[in-house]
């Protein structure tokens, strides 16, 4: 199954995984899951939102930067 980006943010966020996800998409659920975590946990914002940035950069290229 295919999912948008958007859905992925929204899952990652409610720590919800998704049924059916690619190799990619689950990696991206993954590191954005933890980035939300580690906001949740007290780590500076900018750090998380730079962070959740990279690994969304990576999946929209395909992985290869």
């Amino acid at each position: 199954m295919s999912y948008s980006l958007s859905a992925l943010k929204v899952a990652a966020y409610n720590f919800t995984e998704p049924p059916d996800m690619t190799w990619e998409e689950r990696m991206l659920w993954m590191g954005l899951a933890y980035c939300y975590e580690c906001f949740r946990a007290g780590e500076d914002k900018q750090i998380c939102d730079e962070l959740a940035q990279t690994y969304i950069r990576l999946f929209c290229k395909g992985g290869k930067e």
